[in-house]
């Protein structure tokens, strides 16, 4: 008799609780709020360094990236989309993905442009400086 209970408990769907899907739409709400502040003050200070060490197109492309993806769910949104746990999960992970991806590409360093300083060989050794000869000639000399 109890194996028969089980088995209509268990094959009876879970009703999602219309509480529980407010509170999500609430959340997603204030979330994407969020996201799209962050988005602004990201973009505002990428842009704002005259001279940055890092490729600012590749972390303007990714911020652009992100800005689609936080329309997207915002059109859900409106759209009166109620969402769930997988979705919320979801944007949290590409959020995630994102400020890794900001990570990265902020810590590699772009190309310098070339002057004729650093174009220049080695007076020690004659090799070019961004090649780096054997000897550590960069160092200073210890004579």
């Amino acid at each position: 008799m109890a194996a028969a209970r089980n088995v209509l408990r268990n094959g009876r769907q879970r009703s999602q609780d219309p509480a529980e899907s407010l509170i999500n739409l609430s959340n997603e709400r204030l979330t994407g709020l969020f996201r799209w502040t962050l988005l602004i003050f990201a973009v505002i200070l990428n842009n704002l360094n005259p001279a940055p060490g890092y490729d600012v197109g590749r972390i303007n492309g990714i911020l652009a990236a992100w800005g689609v993806v936080c329309l997207t769910t915002l059109l859900l949104l409106f759209l009166h989309q109620r969402p769930g746990r997988a979705f919320s999960y979801t944007t949290t992970g590409v959020d995630m993905l994102v400020a890794t991806m900001i990570t990265y590409a902020s810590a590699t360093r772009a190309p310098l442009p070339s002057s004729s300083s650093s174009s220049s060989p080695c007076p020690r050794c004659g090799s070019a400086r961004e090649a780096r000869c054997s000897a550590p000639c960069w160092l200073p000399s210890s004579t």
